[in-house]
C-alpha cells in the first residue's frame, strides 16, 4: 500500500532548500550544505529575505500491499 508523505521545502530569497531525506530535520542548501529550518530562518532574517513554505507531496511503500 502506498502512503501520502507530506513534507515542504523551504524559498528563502533566491533559494529553495530541499527536505533531507533521511533526516527530517534537516535541509539541503544550495552547494550541498545541510542546515536546520531554525539556520535557515536566521539567515534569512539577517538577509531580510522572505520565508515561504511550499509543500512537497510524495508517496511511499509501506510494503503492505500483500499483508
Amino acid at each position: 500500500m502506498k502512503a501520502l508523505h507530506v513534507r515542504y521545502q523551504l524559498q528563502a530569497g533566491p533559494y529553495c532548500f530541499v527536505p533531507d531525506p533521511w533526516n527530517s530535520g534537516m535541509f539541503h542548501a544550495p552547494g550541498g550544505i545541510k542546515l536546520s529550518e531554525m539556520q535557515i530562518r536566521q539567515l534569512a532574517t539577517r538577509q531580510k529575505w522572505e520565508i515561504e513554505k511550499v509543500r512537497q507531496v510524495s508517496e511511499i511503500d509501506d510494503g503492505l500491499e500483500n499483508a
